[in-house]
């Protein structure tokens, strides 16, 4: 799911080069409730491109379909979660329908509240350990995640 249109196809290369290329890319903003469209403002750096004016620098503003984060896991049993933006993972995925979810990957953890390792109790809370590689938290409960938690060189906190 990507909320900017503009990242689509890259995203659909990057699956083809990993060989998942069945994996579908769906143009939306999760939510945990709530349908309809929000406005997304597309700017030049995509990676600086959000549901948020900001700065005004935006260059597009399109409307985004809202789509149920939870329904989505459960239909689909979804087992990874790659996520960009580190503020709306520690919200929404706290209270998400997890149950299929082994691993979350936060990319730019750097920013924001998700580099304090407080930031991510309502993940550990619920089994997860969160592991942090640079700008990367990788929360993993799967069988395997405390030996793998004990060999990188900063573990964030464990659940």
């Amino acid at each position: 799911v990507e909320s900017d249109a503009a990242i689509a196809p890259y995203a659909q290369r990057v699956h083809a080069a990993n060989g998942v290329p069945w994996i579908e890319t769906v143009n939306a903003v999760m939510t945990d409730s709530g349908t309809g469209r929000v406005p997304f403002f597309s700017r030049r750096d995509l990676r600086t491109s959000s549901l948020v004016p900001d700065d005004g620098a935006w260059q597009k503003v399109m409307m985004v379909p809202l789509m149920d984060l939870n329904l989505m896991l459960t239909e689909e049993r979804i087992s990874l979660v790659v996520h960009n933006l580190p503020a709306s993972p520690m919200r929404l995925l706290g209270q998400a329908a997890l149950g299929s979810v082994e691993r979350i990957l936060v990319g730019n953890a750097h920013r924001g509240d998700a580099a304090n390792p407080e930031a991510w109790p309502a993940l550990t809370g619920r089994g997860y350990t969160a592991i942090q590689e640079g700008s990367t938290v990788l929360l993993d409960r799967s069988a395997d995640a405390a030996t793998r938690a004990s060999h990188r060189t900063r573990p964030v906190c464990a659940g």
